[in-house]
Formats: C-alpha cells, sequence, structure tokens
C-alpha cells in the first residue's frame, strides 16, 4: 500500500524548473520510495552500497557518464568527490530535473573547508 506523501507534487513541480534537487531527512521515512515513485523514469544507484560509493568517489566522471541523462543518486554524502562532477555536468546541461539526489546526513557539516 502506498501512503502519499503531501510533498510529491512540489517535487515534480520544482522538477520542471531546476535541474537538481536534493531531498534530504532521517533515515526509513521514505525518501528513496518517493523518488522512485515520483521519477520511476530515472536510473536509480544507491551509494549506500560500498562498490557503488568506490565507483562514484574513484571516478565521477565515469559514473555519472555509465548512468542516464536523468538519475538518482541515493545517499549521496558517501561520494564527496561526486558534487564537483555534478556541479559541472549541471553547468554544461541545465534541463531541468537531470539529477535527483537524496542524503541523510547535514551536508553542511560535512563540508565544512568548501
Amino acid at each position: 500500500m502506498w501512503i502519499t506523501r503531501i510533498y510529491e507534487k512540489t517535487l515534480q513541480s520544482l522538477a520542471k524548473e531546476f535541474p537538481a534537487l536534493v531531498l534530504t531527512g532521517p533515515r526509513q521515512v521514505g525518501k528513496t520510495s518517493t523518488l522512485l515513485k515520483v521519477f520511476s523514469d530515472h536510473d536509480y544507484v544507491s551509494l549506500d552500497l560500498p562498490y557503488n560509493a568506490a565507483q562514484a568517489e574513484e571516478n565521477p566522471e565515469k559514473f555519472l557518464s555509465d548512468h542516464g541523462d536523468f538519475l538518482i543518486v541515493d545517499e549521496v554524502q558517501y561520494a564527496p568527490s561526486l558534487f564537483r562532477y555534478l556541479k559541472f555536468a549541471i553547468d554544461s546541461d541545465r534541463r531541468p530535473g537531470r539529477f535527483v539526489l537524496t542524503g541523510s546526513q547535514n551536508f553542511q557539516l560535512m563540508f565544512q573547508d568548501f
């Protein structure tokens, strides 16, 4: 049984305007399930899996090129090197809704050195 989240329409609307979205929040509240439902046409990769996180961290450019033009990256905080490549990809191609990122940690606390 699916529990409709009140922000599903907001996510769809924002994805029509911006090239990337970030959905953060505590673990196990339905972020991933919601995004998989709302963005069912996007490729999906979870960085919870160490192999995927290592790929994204060690070779972010290849990681992005290996996935489709529209991508959900779950638990993106596990590959901090990916952020610079995401920025470049977004600056190069600003089509709306290209990247949807999730995380369950506070990104500001993780990247104080930037």
